[in-house]
């Protein structure tokens, strides 16, 4: 089989060579590389001018989504792989082992999770830590996986149209893509040797969260049936999310009696409650103080995606007035 391996970037400087230079070392030798500079503003346009062996587009700013169309355009490959420029593959072999896996012809995507983080920051590590424990569970077949690492027959990517580009759906295009292309054959989630970029500061973490699920409101409202879905993303969550909601509001009436400021504590303890497995893990592989650490994350990913459903709301109510007023 002939691959094509398409790399959205932007503003990817510091990542994009390492990257490449994981595909070019694959000893699979049947394989083209298409990378797309989506508008970058830093160096990447540079970086990628100077490389050889490898297909550069460059188109102006419009979202990963629409770059990896373009990539999928031009490709000749029967499979497609979508890899995302912070990803680092550290097995020459990956190429060999992802082909395998589509001799089975009910197969038309595979995925693969991360086992290994390219920094090495507290949220770094904190995020590789959380995503390895969401994979404990996860069954081999799934209705959606990630889009930083997944592969596909190019004849569904075409049947599908691709990655969807609306911006609503920027944080969970993988989840359309994906719920589209199982309707089709069989979503395989694997367990390859890659290495991926996770959020290094708590702002950039409480902005990918707050955008995840803002842009799942929209999703959902449009596809209602992908809650139903299984997916590579925890369902605990959104049981943790209402109790965010209950929380702040006892906070608040907290102010005007003390009634409310216990059953806060009883909230708290409940949150707490629900990510034991999650704390034992962490603590198992790190330390006390990394676990003592990690707790104000968990809460603070909770707001996060609490204020990005309040968004997501709002976004809705206010798109909902628009159509019915034109």
């Amino acid at each position: 089989m002939f691959i094509s391996i398409i790399i959205p970037a932007f503003n990817v400087e510091k990542t994009i060579l390492k990257c490449i230079n994981s595909v070019k070392n694959q000893k699979y030798k049947k394989k083209e590389i298409i990378v797309v500079d989506d508008g970058s503003i830093d160096s990447t346009k540079n970086i990628l001018k100077d490389q050889n062996g490898i297909i550069t587009i460059f188109q102006k700013n419009m979202g990963p989504g629409a770059a990896r169309n373009k990539g999928a355009n031009i490709a000749k490959g029967d499979l497609l792989l979508f890899l995302d420029s912070d990803c680092l593959i550290n097995d020459i072999y990956f190429l060999d082992k992802i082909i395998l896996k589509f001799k089975d012809k009910t197969i038309i995507a595979v995925g693969s999770g991360y086992k290994k983080t390219l920094g090495n920051r507290f949220l770094e590590q904190f995020g590789l830590l959380e995503h390895r424990f969401k994979l404990l569970n996860i069954p081999k077949q799934v209705t959606t996986t990630s889009s930083n690492c997944i592969c596909c027959r190019s004849l569904n990517f075409k049947k599908i149209k691709g990655f969807p580009i609306n911006k609503k759906f920027i944080y969970a295009e993988d989840i359309l893509f994906c719920y589209k292309l199982s309707k089709s054959g069989k979503i395989f989630h694997c367990d390859f040797n890659i290495s991926h970029g996770f959020r290094k500061t708590i702002k950039t973490y409480f902005k990918q969260n707050k955008g995840y699920a803002k842009s799942n409101i929209f999703l959902f409202f449009t596809y209602p049936n992908l809650l139903f879905n299984v997916t590579h993303h925890s369902s605990n969550i959104y049981m943790q999310i209402i109790f965010i909601f209950f929380l702040l509001v006892n906070l608040a009436l907290s102010l005007f009696n003390s009634v409310f400021f216990y059953v806060s504590i009883f909230i708290i303890l409940l949150i707490l409650y629900m990510n034991i497995n999650l704390f034992y893990y962490i603590k198992k592989r790190k330390n006390t103080i990394f676990l003592i650490k990690s707790i104000p994350i968990i809460f603070l990913r909770n707001f996060s995606f609490f204020y990005g459903i309040i968004e997501g709301l709002i976004g809705l109510i206010f798109s909902f007035i628009d159509i019915k007023y034109l």
